[in-house]
């Protein structure tokens, strides 16, 4: 079967909930980075055989989101469009859809991702209807997941870590190559419309990362087609996409580790000591750290660039972004494989290889 790579990708800044983006459509951010992918990969809307993007909260944003922000991107209403829920796990999903759709011959060129928008999100308070006071109810790890192993000092120190490291990638200009700037138009409605270009949680005076993740909005696409297809283009591909592997309830601790190591089964020639780095979604303050150690892999490789605790996680998004993030960072380092990993709010994993 043909090789799958990525040929090219972007993704919009992460907006705060409320921030931003709070007044752009979920559809016009998916839109933007579908329309500049394709752009980027030297393709039409026309070229594209299939879009498939990510999306968790779609109350109230239309029907088939995916196909809503294709159409808005120049995508043709011939070619067919998903918009897949898997939670956490559905920018990185969609993406693994995307490479077997190419990998089998169903489809020539996918454009893959992710998009969500946490400030558009219906907010429901069951049997709320009659008024009075509302609780906040303790969540008591419904997966069957274990607690966090890691010491509570030592959470802390993790989220500070993250936005450290964020910070410094933002000052180095490390992340400047995956981000399409995207004009806003200010409170109001007047003026000229404002550039966003950088995360927001990372701009300004913000509190330090709390024990979890902030909800948040944004979007991410990535153009994904067979290796001979890639070569005919010129450039060479962004990265190619290899095994992935999943884990859906039966480990206690460290479930992404399990996914890790199932997608390096299913490679059959990797092994944990040849990843030059991984992303692995901050779940919680202490899940990245968690998952590493279960690998044997040093934090020195692992979010290099920080993570959701410092950027935010908007959910249908995050995994397309990590992706993205590894691509470009593996390429700045002279290339090599590496792994993404994602734990979604329901327990399930999911861990990707790609190269460079």
């Amino acid at each position: 079967m043909p090789d799958a790579v990525v040929v090219s990708g972007c993704r919009t800044a992460v907006g705060t909930t409320g921030g931003f983006f709070a007044d752009a459509s979920v559809c016009r951010l998916g839109a933007v980075v579908i329309r500049e992918a394709v752009r980027r990969a030297g393709l039409d809307g026309g070229d594209v055989d299939a879009v498939v993007m990510g999306m968790a909260a779609q109350a109230g944003a239309g029907p088939n989101p995916a196909r809503l922000a294709a159409a808005r991107a120049g995508i043709p209403l011939g070619v067919p469009a998903t918009t897949l829920n898997t939670l956490g796990l559905s920018g990185l999903q969609a993406i693994s859809l995307a490479a077997v759709l190419v990998s089998t011959g169903q489809c020539g060129v996918v454009v893959a991702g992710g998009m969500e928008s946490s400030s558009a999100a219906p907010r429901l308070l069951p049997r709320s209807r009659g008024g009075g006071p509302i609780a906040v109810a303790a969540v008591t790890e419904p997966w069957g997941l274990s607690p966090s192993p890691v010491p509570r000092g030592e959470r802390k120190n993790l989220g500070e870590e993250s936005r450290r490291r964020a910070l410094a990638a933002h000052a180095a200009g490390r992340l400047g190559a995956e981000i399409v700037s995207m004009p806003v138009a200010p409170a109001g409605g007047r003026g000229a419309g404002v550039i966003r270009n950088r995360d927001e949680a990372l701009s300004g005076r913000v509190a330090l990362p709390r024990g979890w993740p902030s909800p948040a909005d944004g979007a991410a696409a990535v153009v994904v087609m067979s290796r001979a297809h890639a070569r005919s283009l010129g450039p060479p591909p962004l990265a190619s996409i290899g095994a992935y592997g999943t884990s859906a309830g039966g480990a206690r601790s460290a479930p992404e580790a399990v996914a890790v190591r199932d997608a390096l089964r299913r490679d059959s020639v990797l092994d944990v000591p040849d990843l030059v780095l991984l992303e692995i979604h901050e779940e919680s303050a202490g899940a990245a750290a968690e998952a590493a150690r279960a690998l044997g892999v040093p934090l020195e490789r692992v979010n290099v660039n920080g993570g959701a605790l410092a950027f935010g996680h908007p959910i249908g998004m995050s995994g397309a972004r990590m992706v993205l993030t590894l691509a470009y960072e593996l390429r700045r380092r002279g290339g090599g494989a590496g792994a993404v990993a994602v734990r979604a709010e329901d327990g399930q994993c999911e861990g990707l290889l790609i190269s460079v």
